[in-house]
């Protein structure tokens, strides 16, 4: 029976009413906070006390006290939050990015036509305000707070004391702006391992070197090409397997079941779209801070594994190039070898299955390798033996410490060098935030006010240059995808040309190759001076602007440029085409250029076709990937330079 005396009908109606109640009460509310908001379109003209507001705010305070208690007394209460605050807020700002989006030119356009001159910068208005939005929906729903991070930092290392003093200036005094760099900051705290990436031809010896390493049999090994995409392994209290697969978060999977992701067997092409593999596992060797990748193999028949690992090259910090002392060292060995060094890496080459060859094949072979480095990249590299069978393990154990271990001493002190002088220019920043919340009330000399928005227009125009040379690159992307048949013309032409002078009937060695070569470097360089071109237009405007605000000009970035690096290479590993010199030759050489680009068409024009789409694909992944590694770097001091800026030419 019910002891209220109302049916359930009329308690729906009752509490529904109370809703409503408490709706328009909070609606009172947010006319009354008016006052305190920021918005640049406030609906209310704040024409009460702050008296009157606090004595509006108790006398809600009752009525809502009120509203609970005549529910009660019909043995009903009020229903709890429906929603977390966080995920609406999340959700709103997803509206919030999408009414950005709709004043992007392609959107305005649509009421007339828009002068050129204006692009830049009302892209890089709509780039600033898209980042800030981003920026606020990693900090809610990225992870742990920015003080619980703090407080996880060791209070016997060097820097906690000046890390936390900086935070809280930061937090205390609204220097938003500024959050990024600090989270750099414990970023590289948090991670300050060595990355060392093992490369290396088919079957040489990487999966074995690596299980060795780590004192079990993680990693399948095989006789045919199995690994198609990088597997990063480094410490874990608990062996454990994760997979990111392109557009989708990372799943966790178990160990045994890595082959399915990282064989060529179970993996034909990465047919599955993984992205990224990461083996946790609890082994000695990694303990200090070592990673290792196992990288596809080069020249493999997993085509699509070779270009990932010549795309990975740039992001290692050591690079371990294994040469199966059997085969002795190959051209794709050479090349590895001389790209790791132009990217920056160090490098160190090995040569495996020693256990083949008797000492004196060992010595002989480590000083052709040694001279054949030296003879054709000019690069003196370290050679060293090792085998992973029976006593000859004490090769790669005696390897281990006298090449690795020091580097990751090494690699610690410049870590703690790399980390102070970061430290140093965040907390340049802050003063220099701290200079600028203090001049907010000063009034600004007319001269200075209009080089500021001058200054400040250039920096805005800067960050929308981004979609331009976006489009631009993108553009040379698909242009490169559809290169096959002018590479086949080329490979034609280059036979001609060497039949006519030549009599012999056997064409060079890879000369479909040099072509196909040729003519994607010769595109992809068009992009290469694109990105570099923004790279320097970047540095330049972030100069000025330093100047314009009088900071620190060691506080810049170095230059912008030298991100654009590690650009990939075509991979296309084929055997030459069976070509016979053409009888038309002797009569005219256009029509045995046609002859001999129809042949090369039917016997490698497929493979050829697939190379330079695969190559489009991977050099989008580059551009896009060297795009947003630019924007994070410009942005890092450009946001600290557009809220000075904010706070110099405020309305006083």
């Amino acid at each position: 029976m019910d002891t209220t005396g109302l049916n359930s009908s009329h308690q729906r109606h009752l509490l529904i009413s109370c809703k409503e109640a408490d709706k328009l009460l909070s609606e009172i509310e947010a006319v009354l906070h008016s006052a305190s908001s920021k918005s640049p379109f406030a609906k209310y003209e704040v024409d009460f006390s702050p008296a009157q507001g606090r004595t509006v705010e108790d006398h809600l305070a009752r009525i809502r006290a009120q509203i609970v208690r005549v529910l009660e007394s019909f043995g009903m209460t009020p229903e709890p939050p429906r929603f977390g605050a966080i995920h609406s807020i999340r959700v709103t700002l997803a509206f919030v990015r999408i009414a950005i989006q709709e004043t992007r030119p392609a959107v305005l356009a649509g009421y007339g036509e828009i002068p050129p001159h204006l692009l830049p910068e009302l892209n890089g208005l709509i780039t600033e305000l898209e980042g800030l939005v981003d920026r606020l929906d990693c900090y809610i729903g990225g992870g742990p707070d920015l003080q619980e991070r703090m407080s996880r930092i060791a209070t016997d290392t060097n820097h906690a004391g000046a890390l936390k003093h900086l935070g809280d200036t930061i937090q205390k005094h609204g220097l938003v702006e500024l959050r990024p760099s600090l989270e750099a900051i414990l970023d590289r705290m948090e991670d300050q391992r060595l990355e060392i990436a093992v490369f290396g031809q088919v079957s040489c010896g990487k999966s074995s070197l690596l299980n060795h390493i780590l004192g079990a049999d993680i990693l399948p090994v095989g006789a045919t090409p199995i690994t198609a995409v990088p597997t990063r392994l480094l410490f874990g209290p608990e062996p454990r397997l994760r997979v990111a697969f392109a557009g989708y978060k990372g799943e966790n999977f178990p160990l045994p079941q890595l082959s399915e992701f990282v064989t060529e067997q179970q993996n034909p092409a990465n047919t599955k779209g993984v992205w990224k593999v990461q083996v946790e596992y609890p082994a000695p060797r990694l303990r200090e801070g070592v990673v290792f990748v196992d990288t596809p193999g080069l020249g493999s028949l997993a085509t699509a594994g070779s270009q990932q690992t010549l795309a990975y090259l740039p992001n290692c910090d050591l690079g371990v190039v294994m040469v199966n002392s059997s085969s002795s060292l190959t051209p794709g060995d050479v090349r590895t070898v001389q790209m790791l060094h132009e990217s920056g890496a160090a490098v160190r080459v090995v040569l495996s299955k020693v256990d083949l060859l008797s000492r004196a094949d060992v010595e002989r072979s480590l000083r052709y390798v040694h001279d054949k480095l030296v003879s054709d990249l000019n690069l003196e590299v370290a050679v060293a033996p090792i085998s992973t069978v029976g006593d000859h393990e004490a090769l790669l154990d005696r390897w281990f410490e006298q090449e690795i271990a020091p580097l990751q001493e090494k690699h610690k002190q410049l870590a703690e060098v790399s980390l102070h002088r970061k430290i140093e220019s965040l907390r340049y920043s802050v003063d220099r935030g701290l200079e600028s919340v203090r001049r907010r009330s000063e009034a600004v000399p007319p001269d200075q006010l209009a080089h500021l928005q001058r200054v400040e227009v250039q920096l805005r125009r800067a960050a929308g240059e981004f979609q331009t040379a976006e489009a631009a690159c993108l553009k040379t992307c698909d242009e490169i995808r559809q290169l096959a048949p002018v590479a086949l013309r080329w490979a034609a032409r280059q036979a001609v040309q060497y039949w006519t002078g030549d009599t012999s009937s056997r064409l060079p060695s890879g000369f479909v190759r040099d072509a196909v070569i040729t003519s994607a470097i010769t595109v992809a360089r068009e992009m290469v001076s694109a990105l570099e071109e923004l790279a320097r237009n970047l540095n330049a405007c972030l100069r000025e602007t330093s100047d314009a605000i009088a900071m620190d000009r060691a506080g810049l970035p170095d230059d912008l440029a030298g991100l654009v690096r590690g650009m990939p290479q075509i991979d296309l590993y084929l055997d030459d085409p069976d070509v016979a010199r053409p009888f038309v030759l002797r009569i005219n050489q256009r029509l045995a250029e046609a002859a001999i680009e129809r042949k090369l068409q039917d016997v490698c024009g497929a493979a050829v076709h697939e190379a330079f789409s695969s190559h489009g694909r991977l050099l989008e992944a580059w551009l896009r990937r060297t795009l947003l590694t630019l924007q994070h770097r410009f942005d890092m001091y450009a946001d600290g330079y557009r809220a000075q800026l904010g706070r110099i030419l405020a309305p006083r």
